[in-house]
């Protein structure tokens, strides 16, 4: 077994790819901490609060037979002093926390260009094509942000989510903040 791995995201909301790729990490790492990024504010792109990521994470692991053990979720709020690179600021608090060697993966390339240098950073392609085809709506990847769409456009989207995260986000009122939050986005597009 390969070190323990870091991924950070924040899973607005988190959705079945997000779910295959923690379950291969840990087949291969057997360790994953999950940074869930503390924002500042609720923005028609960032609707969750880390707690709420965080809460709906939690149930999709059970749901699919993770234990805390397996996967550490951290929340993590930067100190408004770090302005320069966030990013690295994640990578070395984690470096610091964990005090032993990791591999941090990411799918974003401006982080990749970001730590570059920093031992054990790769990219976070390890889906096989099969995997891949079977997490597309309509031929689209899947994405939390096509979600956030369907959400706001009342169209089915219950399904590309584990079962216990979708009835979390409809019994705890997110549903209706996702609507509220998209739409401003529209009327602010709409202002300029």
């Amino acid at each position: 077994m390969d070190k323990p791995c870091v991924i950070l995201g924040r899973f607005q909301p988190p959705h079945h790819g997000h779910f295959e790729v923690i379950k291969q990490l840990v087949q291969r790492h057997g360790q994953v901490y999950i940074v869930i990024v503390n924002l500042s504010k609720i923005s028609s792109v960032n609707p969750l609060k880390s707690s709420e990521s965080k809460m709906l994470l939690s149930k999709g692991l059970a749901e699919i037979g993770l234990t805390p053990q397996q996967v550490v979720l951290v929340r993590m709020r930067r100190p408004k002093r770090v302005t320069s690179n966030p990013d690295l600021w994640i990578y070395n608090e984690m470096a610091r926390r964990l005090k032993r060697p990791f591999v941090f993966y990411t799918g974003n390339k401006s982080v990749m260009t970001a730590l570059q240098g920093k031992p054990d950073v790769r990219p976070l392609n390890i889906l096989s094509p099969r995997e891949i085809t079977a997490t597309r709506i309509k031929n689209k990847r899947l994405s939390s942000t096509e979600i956030r769409r369907l959400i706001r456009a009342k169209l089915n989207w219950a399904h590309l989510l584990p079962k216990p995260v979708a009835e979390a986000i409809k019994k705890t009122g997110l549903v209706q903040r996702i609507r509220d939050t998209m739409g401003l986005k529209r009327i602010h597009k709409h202002r300029k």
